[in-house]
């Protein structure tokens, strides 16, 4: 790959990073820094769908910005996962 190329990959990946996400009794809503938005089903992920809504609130990204992770809940997920990318 040349260095275009590789910026370009770069670039990208910075855009696919989750800057926050919110949270209701049915949707799970990951906003990402290029503006778009992600929403999968909240009773897609049971344990968090199950956790109390103190518990959904304290959730962290993880540091290569393409998971989140729920401490109190022992619950992390990755984008690849919630667009069904990964096994």
């Amino acid at each position: 790959m040349d260095n275009d190329g590789a910026a370009k990959m770069s670039s990208m990946a910075e855009e696919m990073q989750i800057k926050r996400l919110s949270l209701n009794d049915t949707y799970l809503h990951i906003y990402l820094e290029n503006k778009l938005v992600i929403t999968a089903p909240l009773d897609k992920f049971p344990v968090l769908d199950e956790g109390s809504a103190e518990a959904q609130a304290k959730w962290k990204i993880t540091e290569d910005g393409i998971g989140i992770r729920w401490e109190e809940l022992d619950f992390e997920v990755s984008l690849p996962e919630i667009l069904g990318l990964s096994e």
